[in-house]
């Protein structure tokens, strides 16, 4: 019972379910996002209004986050630790902990530029 072209479905649970192109991976692999509704317009309308937001730069889950750059650090290393050997993960713990937090850990990743990678590069 969907309509064509819009990506907007009725599901078995008898709610509308829209979805829409969030963004691209790294690996070329489309991460899609999902909005629901109990009427066919209420769907439609908040799926136009996140497209709208995505068009207009901003993304309505993160758009008053303010995460610093050492917590992507420590999520990294906390997500990837299982996948190394111990050797390794002394060595990224030592350069993470050493060098890349006290440059760049209160930084905003937004705010992190090519002069500034340039400037930790050189010291």
């Amino acid at each position: 019972m969907s309509r064509k072209g819009e990506n907007i479905n009725k599901r078995k649970d008898g709610r509308w379910e829209g979805r829409y192109k969030k963004s691209v991976a790294n690996n070329g692999k489309v991460i899609y996002g999902y909005c629901y509704g109990k009427t066919y317009r209420e769907t439609k309308d908040k799926l136009e209004e996140r497209k709208r937001q995505l068009y207009n730069g901003q993304d309505y889950n993160r758009q008053n986050t303010k995460k610093l750059f050492h917590s992507y650090c420590d999520d990294w290393f906390l997500a990837n630790r299982y996948q190394l050997k111990e050797s390794t993960i002394v060595k990224y713990a030592a350069i993470i902990e050493n060098h890349i937090k006290p440059f760049f850990g209160d930084y905003l990743p937004k705010y992190i530029t090519t002069e500034s990678v340039n400037e930790f590069n050189a010291s």
